[in-house]
C-alpha cells in the first residue's frame, strides 16, 4: 500500500535538479547572444569566464544537494527556497555579463557574491547533515567557497590592479572548490555521468534555439538551405558520438573521474561558441567571411569539441583513443586550410565530413571492441 503525498511534499529529486538545470539553459542563451556581437579575443575570453562560473556553480550546487550521489540528501523546503533563490541570481548574473564592463561590473560582482553565498548556505546544509568523520567540520568545498565569497568582498574595495588580482583569487578559489569536489571520492560515477550527460544535452540543444532566435531576428527566408546540411550533420554526428559511446562508462577511478568531470568544461565552451557560428551559418551573416570568422566560430570550436571528446574517450574506453586523437588532428588541419580561404560553408562542410567519419569509425571501432569482449 502507498501512502498519499501531502500538498507541500516536494517533487522528486531528479525533478529538482532538471528544474535547477533550466536556469544554465536560460543563462547560456543570455551569455551566447553576447558572445554572437562580440567574438574577439577579449570577447571569447569573457564569454568563457562567465559560463565556467555557471557551470562551476552547477556543479558545487549538484554536489551540495546529494544530486551526485546515489543516496542524496532529501530536498526541503528550505533547500528548494534557497535554489529558487540561486537561480533568479544566476539569471540576472547572466544578463548582466552581457553588458559593457564598465557599466555592469560591480553590479555582476554583486551577484555573483550573492549566487556563492547561497551556494556557500547549501553546503553548510550539506556538511551539517551529512558529518563527516564522526565530528561535524566544514568540508573542503565549504571553505573555499566561503574564502572565494571573502576575497571578493575585499575585491570591492580595491581599485585598479589590486582589485583586479583578488578578483581572479576569488575566481580561483571557486575553481579550487569544483576541483575538490571532481575529486571527491564520495561521488556516486552513474549519478556523475548522468548529471553530465544531462546538463550536455542541454547545450547541444540551445545550439537550436541559438538557430531559432536567430533566424527570427531576420526572416525565414534569410535561411540557407545549404547550410541545414552541415549544421544538423555535425550536432547528430557529436550527439552521436557522446551518447552512444561515451556514456556507457560505469566505472571511474579517482584521478579519472576528475579528467571525466573537467574535460566537460571546454566541451561544452566549444559546443557553445559552435551555436553561434552554426545559426551564423544558416542566415550567411557576413562577419563569418570576415577577419576569419570561419575560424574563431566554425573551426575553433568544432576542434575544441572534438578535442575535448578524445579527452574523454581516452577515460572511457582507451581502445578507441586513436580514433579521435586521428580525427581531431585531420579537423584542425582540414579547418585551418579552409578558413584559411575564408569561406564559412567550405569550413562547415569540410568539419561535418569529418565529424561523421569520426562518429563512423567511433562507432565501428566500438562494436569491435564489444565482439572482443564478448569473444
Amino acid at each position: 500500500m502507498t501512502g498519499t503525498r501531502g500538498w507541500f511534499d516536494l517533487p522528486a529529486r531528479q525533478w529538482v535538479d532538471l528544474f535547477y538545470d533550466l536556469t544554465v539553459a536560460a543563462g547560456i542563451i543570455a551569455i551566447s547572444g553576447s558572445f554572437a556581437y562580440d567574438h574577439s579575443g577579449s570577447g571569447t575570453l569573457w564569454f568563457a569566464v562567465v559560463y565556467g562560473l555557471l557551470w562551476c556553480t552547477w556543479l558545487l550546487t549538484s554536489a551540495a544537494t546529494g544530486s551526485l550521489t546515489s543516496a542524496g540528501l532529501e530536498h526541503t523546503a528550505l533547500s528548494v527556497t534557497v535554489l529558487v533563490g540561486q537561480m533568479g541570481v544566476l539569471l540576472l548574473l547572466a544578463i548582466t555579463a552581457g553588458d559593457s564592463l564598465p557599466e555592469s561590473a560591480e553590479l555582476f560582482d554583486l551577484l555573483l557574491g550573492a549566487a556563492l553565498l547561497l551556494t556557500l548556505v547549501l553546503w553548510v546544509r550539506s556538511d551539517l547533515r551529512t558529518p563527516r568523520l564522526g565530528k561535524r567540520r566544514p568540508s573542503v568545498p565549504t571553505v573555499l567557497t566561503a574564502v572565494g565569497i571573502a576575497v571578493l568582498g575585499v575585491s570591492w574595495f580595491l581599485h585598479s590592479r589590486a582589485g583586479v588580482v583578488m578578483w581572479l583569487i576569488a575566481l580561483g578559489a571557486v575553481a579550487a572548490a569544483s576541483w575538490s569536489v571532481a575529486f571527491d571520492r564520495g561521488i556516486d560515477t552513474h549519478r556523475l555521468v548522468h548529471r553530465l550527460g544531462e546538463l550536455t544535452l542541454i547545450v547541444i540543444g540551445e545550439t537550436l534555439v541559438k538557430l531559432t532566435l536567430t533566424v527570427e531576428a531576420e526572416t525565414v527566408w534569410s535561411v540557407h538551405l545549404i547550410a541545414l546540411v552541415p549544421v544538423l550533420g555535425i550536432l547528430s554526428a557529436i550527439w552521436w558520438i557522446y551518447f552512444r559511446t561515451l556514456t556507457d562508462t560505469t566505472t571511474l577511478g579517482h584521478a579519472t573521474q576528475l579528467m571525466w568531470t573537467a574535460a566537460h568544461l571546454p566541451l561544452h565552451l566549444g559546443l557553445l561558441g559552435l551555436a553561434v557560428g552554426l545559426a551564423k551559418l544558416t542566415v550567411g551573416a557576413p562577419e563569418l567571411a570576415e577577419h576569419n570568422g570561419s575560424v574563431s566560430l566554425l573551426a575553433a570550436p568544432l576542434a575544441l569539441v572534438l578535442a575535448a571528446i578524445t579527452g574523454l574517450a581516452f577515460v572511457a574506453r582507451a581502445r578507441s583513443r586513436s580514433v579521435l586523437v586521428a580525427a581531431t588532428a585531420a579537423l584542425t588541419a582540414g579547418c585551418a586550410l579552409a578558413g584559411a580561404w575564408d569561406a564559412p560553408l567550405v569550413t562547415a562542410y569540410a568539419g561535418g565530413g569529418v565529424v561523421l567519419a569520426a562518429a563512423a569509425a567511433y562507432a565501428l571501432r566500438w562494436r569491435r571492441a564489444l565482439a572482443d569482449d564478448r569473444a
